[in-house]
Parts: C-alpha cells; sequence; structure tokens
C-alpha cells in the first residue's frame, strides 16, 4: 500500500496531454508502460493536473483548489483529503511522481569540492568522512525543538545549483552553511542562488574560513551572518533570535552581521564550551552514514596547545585541549556499535595522545568493558613511546599518523612544531614493534626556510623511517590558510601567494613560492617527493 506523506510536490510523469477544446478539460495519456493508455480528467482534475510540476506542494495546490471554489467551500483539511486522494489515484496510474520532506526551520549545507576533484575523489577516505562538527551544531538545535536537516553537497557529488531543489521542497528559515577555504567559493555560490530565489531566506556561513576570515565571508550580499568560532551555542542563540524571536540579535555572541547601513558589526566574543560532556552525541541519523568511508568517524577532544606556525586547527577549537570523558567517549562508541554495527572508529582528535594518563585509561576501560572494536588516531610523536604503543594496540589500535612536517631540524624548529628527528624515529620504532598496522607520516615542504637541500633532506627522512617501520607516507605543498600565522605574515616570512584562488588551497597544489624556491622548482620538488614516497613504501 502506497502511504502518503504529510507534505509532497507531484510531477507529471507524461508530456502527452492537451486542453481539450469541446470538453474544455485535460486528456491525456500515459506511456509509462510503452503502451499508451487514455485518461479524461473533470474540471477539478484538470486544475490539480496544472499544478503538478514538482513546483507546488498537495497543500499549495489545496489552497489554491479552495480559492477557486465560490460556493460551499469546505474546510481546509477536508479539501486536502480529496486532493490527496485524487493525487494518489493519478500516481497509481503511473501518471505523476512526488517527492516529500518536511519543511525545515534549518538546513544546514555542506558544500561541494572545488571542481578541479573529481566526483570519484569522495571515495578517497580522507575526503570521506561524516562531518561531525556540523552534526554537532545540528544536533543541539533539534533537542531544542528546531526542525533541522544536514545537505551534504559533497558526499552527494552535487553542484551548487543543486541547492534550489532541496531548498524548493524544505523551505528553511535558515540555511547554513558551513565552510573550509577551497569549499568558501562555491558556499558562497549557493548563497547568491538562494537569495536570487528567495531573497528573504537567511543565509549563514561557519567554519574554519569563515572564522579566520569574518570580514571576506560577511562582505557577499548573499551572506546575512557569520558564525565565529564554536557553532553549538551561538547557531542557537541565532535560531531563537531569528526563527522563535525570543532573544534580542543583539544579545547573539559571536557573529558578525551588516547593519543597516552596511557597515560590519561584530558581536562579543562566545566562550568556548568547557565541558564537552554537556554536548549530546551528534547524530549521524541525520547523515547518510552509509555513504561515508570513514563510517566510524568520532571526536573525542577539541583543541591543540601548539602553535604551529602552518596549522589552522585552532582556529575554532582554540589553545586550550578540553576533552570528554572517557566514559563518555566509550559510551558513544558502544551506542554506534549496537546503532549500526560499526567495527572501526577514526578518531578526528588534532592530538589524541596530549595527554598519555587518558590514552591509558582509555585503552584500560576496553579492555575492563570487554568492548571488541578497532581503531586508529592521530598522534604527536612526543609522549609516544613502547608502553603507550602497546596499550594502544591491545585495546584494538590499528593506525596511528605522525604529523612530522620536515626532515631538518632547522625547518622544524622555525615552524615551531617543537619536536625532534630522533622524536620521530623513536615513534615510529615503538608503533612498528608494537604491531600497529598502519604507521603513516606526513611531511609538508615549502616552509619559509626551506631550500631545496632541506626538501630533499625531508624526503630521504621520510624515506630513512620506512626503514623503522612506517608503512604510509604523505606529502604535501605548505598551503597558507587564513588564520595561520603563515598566512598572517606572508612576505615578512619569504613567502608569496601566487593566487588567491581559494579552489586551488588543497594542498596538492602549488599556491606559494618562497624566498629559496620558485613556484616550478617547488612543484618538481613535490612530485619527486609522491613518487619516491610512492616507491619507498610499495609492498
Amino acid at each position: 500500500m502506497l502511504i502518503m506523506p504529510k507534505r509532497f510536490f507531484p510531477i507529471k510523469l507524461t508530456d502527452l496531454w492537451f486542453n481539450d477544446e469541446i470538453s474544455g478539460y485535460i486528456k491525456l495519456y500515459s506511456d509509462k508502460d510503452l503502451r499508451l493508455n487514455n485518461y479524461h480528467l473533470n474540471e477539478v482534475g484538470s486544475f490539480i493536473w496544472e499544478y503538478c510540476t514538482g513546483e507546488f506542494s498537495n497543500e499549495d495546490i489545496a489552497s489554491k483548489l479552495l480559492d477557486k471554489l465560490e460556493e460551499e467551500k469546505p474546510s481546509f483539511n477536508e479539501l486536502l483529503l480529496d486532493v490527496n486522494d485524487y493525487l494518489f489515484e493519478l500516481k497509481e496510474n503511473d501518471l505523476i511522481n512526488w517527492e516529500s520532506e518536511d519543511i525545515l526551520d534549518v538546513l544546514f549545507v555542506i558544500p561541494p569540492y572545488p571542481q578541479i576533484y573529481s566526483s570519484k575523489a569522495i571515495n578517497n577516505p580522507e575526503y570521506s568522512s561524516p562531518p561531525l562538527g556540523v552534526a554537532y551544531l545540528a544536533t543541539v538545535l533539534k533537542e531544542n525543538k528546531f526542525k533541522v536537516a544536514i545537505y551534504d553537497m559533497h558526499i552527494k557529488a552535487l553542484q551548487p545549483e543543486d541547492i534550489i531543489k532541496k531548498y524548493r521542497n524544505s523551505k528553511p528559515e535558515i540555511v547554513a552553511i558551513s565552510v573550509t577555504t577551497p569549499t568558501f567559493p562555491n558556499a558562497l555560490r549557493i548563497a547568491k542562488l538562494l537569495k536570487a530565489w528567495d531573497k528573504n531566506v537567511i543565509i549563514v556561513i561557519g567554519g574554519s574560513h569563515a572564522t579566520s576570515s569574518p570580514e571576506e565571508s560577511i562582505e557577499s550580499d548573499s551572506v546575512d551572518y557569520v558564525v565565529i568560532g564554536e557553532g553549538e551555542i551561538t547557531m542557537l542563540e541565532l535560531a531563537n533570535s531569528v526563527i522563535r524571536d525570543n532573544k534580542p540579535l543583539s544579545e547573539v555572541k559571536g557573529i558578525a552581521f551588516k547593519d543597516n547601513n552596511g557597515n560590519i558589526e561584530f558581536a562579543k566574543i562566545q566562550e568556548r564550551i568547557a565541558d564537552l560532556d554537556t554536548l549530546p552525541y551528534p547524530d549521524r541519523e541525520l547523515l547518510d552514514i552509509e555513504s561515508y568511508y570513514q563510517k566510524g568517524s568520532i571526536i573525542s577532544s577539541r583543541g591543540c596547545p601548539y602553535n604551529c606556525n602552518y596549522c589552522s586547527c585552532a582556529s575554532i577549537a582554540g589553545h586550550t585541549y578540553r576533552t570528554h570523558s572517557v566514559n563518555y567517549v566509550l559510551k558513544e562508541i558502544a551506542y554506534l556499535i549496537e546503532k549500526y554495527g560499526f567495527k572501526y572508529f577514526d578518531f578526528h582528535d588534532d592530538t589524541f595522545n596530549l595527554i598519555p594518563k587518558r590514552v591509558f585509561e582509555f585503552c584500560s576501560e576496553i579492555e575492563k568493558r570487554k568492548m571488541d572494536f578497532k581503531w586508529g588516531c592521530f598522534c604527536r610523536v612526543t609522549n609516544f613511546n613502547t608502553e603507550l604503543a602497546t596499550a594502544m594496540k591491545n585495546s584494538g589500535c590499528e593506525v596511528v599518523q605522525f604529523g612530522v612536517e620536515a626532515g631538518n631540524q632547522k625547518v622544524l624548529n622555525s615552524i615551531k612544531k617543537k619536536i625532534q628527528l630522533k622524536e620521530v624515529e623513536n615513534a615510529v620504532i615503538a608503533a612498528s614493534k608494537a604491531g600497529i598496522r598502519q604507521v603513516a607520516c606526513g611531511f609538508i615542504i615549502g616552509h619559509s626556510d626551506d631550500t631545496e637541500e632541506t626538501v630533499l633532506e625531508t624526503i630521504d627522512f621520510g624515506v630513512k623511517l620506512v626503514k623503522l617501520g612506517a608503512t604510509s607516507l604523505t606529502i604535501s605543498v605548505l598551503t597558507p590558510y587564513p588564520g595561520t600565522e603563515v598566512y598572517n605574515k606572508l612576505g615578512k616570512s619569504g613567502i608569496k601567494l601566487i593566487t588567491k584562488d581559494w579552489e586551488q588551497f588543497i594542498f596538492s597544489r602549488v599556491v606559494i613560492e618562497t624566498k629559496n624556491i620558485t613556484t616550478e622548482r617547488l612543484r618538481e620538488l613535490y612530485a619527486k617527493g609522491v613518487f619516491r614516497f610512492i616507491e619507498a613504501t610499495k609492498r
């Protein structure tokens, strides 16, 4: 039996119809089954048929029909039932189809990644993890009785233009777009398309790029508000102000906006959430979780106390390290195992092992609770030793990734990494000897003090780490994201941007030249590094 959704948008499935001049009503044929079936619609049916364009909902059609009736008007609900019955009959005869969506308060949008990527990029694990940051925001609003949805246009391999159909069907009062630097241009395209469709829709932009470049983000006529920093509290306050009108806009913290004269205003800074355990688990039901490669992504901490000059991680989460309790994390994992059957979890913490005592507690509790799952994480080489590696391995850790960034000590010092090359070697050896299946090391070339010689040293050092137990090596080109020290000191540090096409800021495109290395030579060194790392890690 066909179940009728509450609100839906009927659309014709045949073009074989016309207004009969004699009767004044519509005649049509269905060619659904490769044969013609003849239908005649009466006056009311003809009226309904005219609006089956996909742009009008069943409620819209009932409202228009009610306006057309002159005498003995039924109630709207009575007429809606009759319209639904008629549309059901049309659908049963394969004359129409429909899409149904609930009316939303807030639609959260993940823009498509830059078009320089193939649509197949969504199959790459690095670019196929659920947007948990947005899911946290949406869940907080949902728990406060707002109707929300998440539209991940990246994982669906959509184009900016596809936003209109989603908006038309769900009619949210607020569209909140989460942006990184490479997706910022597509975010603006989406905002402009929405404003062209409906000038009254409220457009909010947040995320790392919006936080680091709020002035640039709010300059567009299509953007109403920018959320700066962590968004859970700010988005809730903003939604309460805009939709429910129960909080003055002047009391909403953490936003940028334009006043009536077009001047940019900044609200007071929103304090970061001190106790992360007060947050609900991000609701994966808001996501098409099976679409992602890293289905079991999880976040157990926020922030990083270090000040690496190339890193933008602290732009939102800050330099104060805050953690969920081990009990909170393991309960979330247990819930995900029970609900979805996940067997592997990727921790997206910037630095999972910052507090070794917490990692030991985490590993111990897994064994005490007799939990059976595998996991991986990002670690600093400091505080990583054989004892910690063994505890991690025994509790199911299969992957550990180290950010090494350079193979020359002077360069490491200049980027404020605060690690020693010997610590890198010891960490790799410890992870390998413990039996952790994948030991990955990441490098960046093109630092301010890099020369051709130091870049080659970095590549050689990566190859050396393979001999010590590393199983995977990655290399990328320094990309000065807004909010990083490198970006803030462009020119002074000897690094110059050759483009501000944000879509090129993806780590595998050269967007800089340095005082020591030309753009073309940096590209050649990057290519050589990629090939050497691939050869070194072949099994």
